[in-house]
């Protein structure tokens, strides 16, 4: 790889991974799950600039969440989660009603995502329409966010094993441009996330009237193969 920098962008601690070729033709903004280290899908872009060719001409960001909840391990989180009542659920084999949750960081958070796009825009010098956002599980949470409230659409949406949240809200925003490609991926024995959830959403994004593709797969709480095949096309249509 050419390039592989630890940088601070609007406010957050920032891994920047470029492909060997220039110019940069497409920027990707991957964000990682509760719990992780800001660096923790850094391999899933090395990998797929590693195995497509129509890859060389991308970045990679990675940013890290504001929220450190334990610095030993560099375990970080875009906003916090009541770990004690998710337990709870999860020993009962129940699941959280994550519809409704609003969490109170999360505008926040996406001014952040927001202010990051813009930095990779004039960085790169490219359009929007050239920006890909995503992430998992928690990550995936945010950056869905920010593609269906904005009013100013980027390329692509990444969505492993996301969830339906902020229901309300982002049904009310249908009205905005949505990303052009969305690629969403979920465990079908997630217990961390439900699946059902996640199906909800994917017909929240086909009323969108969005060019979304859904690779439902036979596992947990985790990232398919076929999840970041399909992920590699999309961004190179990209």
């Amino acid at each position: 790889m050419k390039n592989l920098l630890q940088e601070s962008i609007c406010g957050l601690n920032t891994i920047v991974l470029n492909s060997e070729t220039d110019p940069i033709e497409r920027c990707v903004i991957i964000c990682h799950g509760f719990g992780a280290p800001g660096a923790d899908l850094v391999p899933v872009g090395q990998e797929m600039i590693g195995a497509y060719e129509g890859l060389k001409n991308t970045a990679f960001l990675f940013p890290s969440g504001p929220v450190e909840l334990d610095p030993l391990y560099d375990a970080r989180a875009w906003w916090m989660l009541d770990m004690v009542r998710l337990q709870k659920l999860m020993e009962n084999g129940d699941h959280r009603d994550l519809k409704n949750e609003s969490p109170q960081q999360l505008p926040r958070c996406a001014e952040m995502i927001e202010a990051l796009i813009n930095h990779a825009t004039e960085r790169f010098g490219i359009d929007r329409s050239k920006i890909v956002i995503g992430g998992f599980s928690q990550g995936a949470m945010l950056t869905t966010h920010v593609a269906l409230t904005t009013d100013r659409p980027v390329g692509g949406l990444i969505i492993w094993s996301g969830a339906l949240i902020n229901e309300t809200l982002w049904q009310d925003a249908l009205k905005n441009p949505p990303p052009t490609l969305v690629v969403q991926s979920h465990g079908k024995i997630d217990p961390v996330l439900p699946y059902d959830n996640a199906v909800e959403l994917y017909a929240l994004l086909e009323n969108r009237e969005m060019d979304a593709a859904f690779y439902p797969f036979n596992g947990p709480h985790t990232i398919s193969p076929v999840a970041i095949e399909e992920t590699a096309a999309m961004i190179q249509r990209v």
